[in-house]
C-alpha cells in the first residue's frame, strides 16, 4: 500500500530461550507517535510476563536420602607423670602478694590545750634510754652445820622473820636444871651459868631482857596487891635493877621454881623452851641487853 510501511519486528523476549514472536506492524506517516506508544506498552507488557515468570531451580540430587550423623570419639588423654602433675598444681595456686603493713609514725607536736605563750615542755631524748637488762644472781643455797633441836617443834618456823633472823644454828641444843617463875605479864629463866632472860609477851611481838648474871641486890620498897609476890634472889634483883623489867613483867604470880631448860644459841639469836611445859620463845639478837622476842609457840 502506498505511503504504508511493513516492518517486521523480531525480538529475542527475556532471553532465556523463548520463541521469539514475530510482530507485524504498518504504520502511516500520520500514525508514529501512536506506534511508538504502542511499541513501548507492549515491551513493558513483555518485561512485566518475565518478571512474574518463577525462576528455574536447580533440582537437589540428595533429595529423599536419610542422611546419617556420625559422632566423633575423642581418645583419652595420656595421664600426666607425678611430678608433672604436682607442678601444674603448684602452677595453679594464686600467687600471694604480701602486703606491707603501715609502720606507726610518732606524734611530736602540741597536745589539745596548750596554746601559744604557755610554757610547754621540751621533749628530751637524752633522757629516755634503753632499760638495761638485769640478770637475777641466786644466791647458793645455805648448808648449816647445826640443825634445829626436833624438841622445839616447827611452830617457831611459820615465822619468816624469825627463820631468816636466825639463820642457822651455832651450836646443838644444851639441856639445863634451871629456874622459873611466872610474872603478870610474862616470865624470867634461869640457868646454871648464871644467865638471866626477863621475857615480856606481847602480840605478835613482845620485849625480852638479857643479863649473863644477876645485878647486887637492892631493897624493894614496894607492896604487891594480894595474890602476888615480889621476886627474890637472882629474879629480884633483875627485876628491880634492870630498867623496864619491873613495869613491863608486874608482880610475880608464883615462887621460883626449878625446871629443866633447852637452850640453842644461833647466829642471830636464840631458842629456849621450858620442857616441863613445852612452850618455845625465839628471842632475836646476840649480845644485846634487850631485844624482840616470837612467842610462846
Amino acid at each position: 500500500m502506498r505511503g504504508m510501511t511493513s516492518k517486521f519486528v523480531r525480538r529475542n523476549v527475556c532471553g532465556r530461550g523463548m520463541p521469539r514472536p514475530y510482530i507485524k506492524i504498518d504504520a502511516t506517516v500520520g500514525t508514529r507517535r501512536a506506534l511508538s506508544v504502542l511499541k513501548f506498552l507492549i515491551m513493558i507488557a513483555l518485561l512485566a510476563a518475565c518478571e512474574a515468570a518463577p525462576a528455574a531451580t536447580t533440582a537437589d540430587p540428595f533429595a529423599g536420602v536419610p542422611q546419617v550423623k556420625l559422632l566423633a570419639t575423642v581418645p583419652p588423654l595420656p595421664t600426666a607423670d607425678t611430678r608433672i602433675q604436682e607442678a601444674n598444681a603448684a602452677a595453679a595456686l594464686p600467687t600471694v602478694i604480701p602486703t606491707a603493713l603501715p609502720t606507726p609514725t610518732p606524734y611530736v607536736g602540741v597536745f589539745l590545750g596548750g596554746g601559744a605563750g604557755e610554757n610547754l615542755p621540751i621533749f628530751d631524748a637524752a633522757r629516755f634510754t634503753t632499760p638495761t637488762a638485769v640478770i637475777a644472781t641466786l644466791e647458793p643455797l645455805t648448808v648449816c652445820e647445826f640443825t634445829p633441836d626436833e624438841r622445839y617443834g616447827t611452830g617457831w618456823a611459820t615465822s619468816q622473820v624469825v627463820v631468816a633472823t636466825l639463820g642457822c644454828p651455832g651450836e646443838t641444843a644444851a639441856s639445863y636444871d634451871g629456874a622459873l617463875q611466872l610474872f603478870e605479864r610474862g616470865v624470867m629463866i634461869y640457868i646454871p651459868s648464871g644467865e638471866i632472860w626477863a621475857i615480856s609477851q606481847g602480840v605478835p611481838t613482845g620485849r625480852y631482857w638479857y643479863v649473863a648474871s644477876a645485878p647486887p641486890e637492892q631493897p624493894i620498897d614496894q607492896t604487891p596487891p594480894d595474890g602476888l609476890r615480889l621476886p627474890v634472889s637472882g629474879f629480884g634483883a633483875t627485876w628491880a635493877g634492870v630498867v623496864g623489867v619491873r613495869q613491863a613483867l608486874g608482880f610475880a604470880r608464883t615462887e621460883e621454881a626449878g625446871t629443866p631448860i633447852l637452850v640453842q644459841r644461833f647466829i642471830g639469836g636464840l631458842l629456849i623452851q621450858d620442857l616441863s611445859t613445852e612452850q618455845t620463845f625465839a628471842l632475836l639478837g646476840v649480845t644485846a641487853p634487850t631485844g624482840v622476842v616470837y612467842g610462846p609457840f
